[in-house]
């Protein structure tokens, strides 16, 4: 098996992630071959300790390092991979069949969220995903008149484009005044 076999299939396992399955037989070999290349970086080191530096070894020592980290970069991956598949289950309130690696990682998820989220009780965590179209593009109908937000003054005059806040223009939207522009 060559340097970073495990961990392109790894990759292509991120790509189709499920809790069901957790890939254990792969990790483990990802981390056999961390082993394997910290050792070599070791003895890399005492060579060039007791021997001079040369092309060759600098060259070596730069190829493995990498292949380390970037075994490293992807284990990582995985691992918070599973972890925000887990918190959508926890704030979801969904209960599935998981393997026991899973079950270990969602209870210390829980755990912790649950421990936050005590600090925080007068928040509302229910909503995890960002607030989407806070902004719109929208198309004048009509001359609307003036918007004040904060310090700013919005004239809406006909046959325009502007972006602006969507609940500054709720109400013109209703009226059919302007439309939003996809």
């Amino acid at each position: 098996m060559h340097f970073g076999e495990s961990a392109n299939k790894l990759i292509q396992e991120i790509k189709r992630i499920s809790l069901k399955n957790y890939n254990k037989d792969l990790i483990q070999s990802i981390e056999e071959e961390n082993k394997l290349l910290k050792l070599k970086l070791y003895e890399i080191e005492q060579y060039t300790n007791e021997n001079e530096l040369t092309q060759e070894i600098t060259f070596n020592f730069l190829m493995i390092n990498n292949y380390y980290k970037r075994n490293l970069r992807i284990l990582r991956m995985y691992k918070y991979s599973i972890i925000n598949l887990i918190i959508d289950e926890i704030m979801h309130n969904k209960e599935s069949d998981i393997p026991l690696e899973n079950k270990i990682y969602k209870e210390t998820v829980k755990n912790i969220l649950l421990k936050r989220y005590d600090e925080f009780d007068f928040l509302d965590f229910s909503f995890t995903d960002p607030p989407l179209k806070l902004y719109v593009q929208v198309y004048t109908k009509k001359d609307c008149g003036v918007i004040i937000d904060g310090n700013n003054i919005i004239e809406l005059k006909c046959d325009r484009f502007y972006f602006v806040k969507k609940c500054l223009v709720e109400h013109l939207l209703a009226l059919g005044y302007v439309e939003i522009i996809e």
